[in-house]
């Protein structure tokens, strides 16, 4: 539960300073002053940015396994369903991934942001775990020449759908 509050401190630091904070001394002095306990001994790392776009992703996928439906899905309908959950949580952090995404997006729009890394790799294990499976079920056909190329060819999907949110007024 720490680690919920520390980086809710670091996405309400970012969002009400324009930066993150330059150092975790920053973060905590500001929790410490709005606490009376502020000789607390529990180790703080700060958060970073591609840590909370790993966790916006991990949080999604959780979120979606959990819906009763979810076992029922085929591949390509847990893919939806995970962008449909990811949009969801961005929209709960808008702000802030438009921000984070602002930042980075605009420089070489073609190329994964070093933000999005932590993100990417976490989202193209899940998409290698759901063509997996999409294979053993017959849902998806063995090609052996391209499949191995599926996960990053979803990955400019997914960015895409990052694209997408900040044209939209969700």
């Amino acid at each position: 539960m720490e680690k919920d509050r520390i980086k809710q401190a670091y996405l309400n630091f970012v969002l009400n300073e324009g930066h993150p904070p330059q150092s975790v001394f920053k973060l905590t002095q500001q929790r410490a002053s709005r606490s009376k306990n502020s000789t607390s001994t529990t180790r703080i790392s700060k958060p970073s940015t591609a840590s909370l776009w790993a966790d916006f992703g991990r949080q999604a996928r959780t979120t979606a396994a959990t819906e009763p439906v979810w076992e029922s899905y085929g591949s390509r309908e847990k893919l939806l369903a995970f962008y449909y959950t990811l949009l969801e949580i961005l929209k709960q952090n808008r702000s802030y991934a438009l921000m984070s995404l602002r930042r980075s997006l605009h420089r070489m729009p073609a190329l994964t942001p070093r933000v999005l890394d932590d993100f990417r790799q976490d989202f193209e294990l899940f998409v290698s775990d759901l063509l997996r499976d999409g294979r053993v079920s017959g849902e998806i056909a063995n090609r052996p020449l391209v499949q191995e190329g599926y996960p990053r060819f979803f990955w400019q999907q997914a960015l895409f759908v990052l694209g997408f949110l900040p044209k939209t007024t969700l």
